[in-house]
């Protein structure tokens, strides 16, 4: 299957840009790859279970094939990824006019990229981030998880019963920006969504947003126990992308962040944010 897919005519990315076109060109991929509908269901499948994923063997050039990839999961939304924003953006280390990679920890830069989930100051943050790695960097760069389900139990392990149920409150600042430069949406950074827990906890977005409105001091003190219960022992799972390997994730269900990257490497990965059907 993967010759088959390796030799699909896969469409330019950019015509790719609303949801029924997503759609019509993955139905192509689907009847003229055999098999291809059936790997998918069961990468499906797994995610619903673990709400992560990783796919071997992937085809991961062009943008158009990525793309493809992660709309059997939804909608690849171009809106939040990357400025200007698209469907497919690199996740590589930029280099400035002089030759100099930035040591930020970004999307853009090689330094250490703290915890996050992704879109967290949107009003609907994504439900499903996806990275396709195209080239590999062994030794650096590892991806790190935490799962909301974790982080509560290690609440729950410390006895912060009160910080949990404070986190669970929609009042936390994040800084949106869109509208106005004061813009601010609120929710919950840590609650229970069904039979598993969910986060929402981006620091950047947060701090900008806790300057223009502040937290009474036990959600102040949730925040900081929060914090604190990424550090538990055994919480952290890291891994390295192969090229050709693809992680998909629930955003709400995982927490995810980069060790640095050596500032001499090529690694590249491709990220879609996808909003589910």
């Amino acid at each position: 299957m993967r010759q088959a897919l390796i030799a699909t005519a896969w469409p330019d990315v950019t015509l790719l840009g609303d949801q029924a076109g997503q759609q019509e060109w993955l139905a192509k991929v689907g009847s003229s790859v055999s098999g291809f509908e059936e790997l998918m269901r069961e990468a499906e499948a797994l995610l619903r279970q673990a709400g992560s994923v990783i796919m071997e063997g992937c085809v991961v050039e062009p943008d158009g094939a990525v793309a493809l990839l992660g709309a059997h999961f939804g909608y690849v939304d171009p809106v939040g990824n990357g400025h200007p924003p698209r469907p497919v953006f690199d996740v590589t280390p930029r280099r400035d006019q002089d030759g100099n990679v930035s040591m930020s920890g970004s999307s853009r830069g090689a330094g250490f990229f703290e915890m996050h989930n992704d879109s967290a100051s949107f009003v609907h943050p994504h439900t499903h981030i996806m990275l396709a790695c195209v080239i590999s960097q062994p030794g650096s760069g590892q991806s790190i998880t935490i799962a909301a389900d974790a982080i509560a139990g290690e609440l729950a392990r410390q006895g912060a019963v009160g910080s949990l149920a404070a986190l669970a409150d929609p009042v936390y600042p994040f800084l949106r920006g869109i509208v106005s430069p004061d813009e601010v949406v609120t929710g919950a950074v840590l609650y229970r969504s069904g039979d598993h827990w969910s986060a929402r906890y981006s620091r950047q977005f947060l701090d900008a947003g806790l300057a223009l409105r502040p937290l009474d001091s036990a959600h102040v003190r949730a925040l900081r126990d929060f914090e604190a219960a990424l550090g538990g022992p055994g919480l952290a799972v890291e891994f390295t992308l192969a090229p050709g390997e693809v992680w998909l994730v629930e955003n709400d269900r995982w927490l995810h962040g980069r060790r640095a990257i050596d500032p001499r490497a090529t690694r590249l990965l491709k990220r879609c944010k996808i909003y589910s059907r």
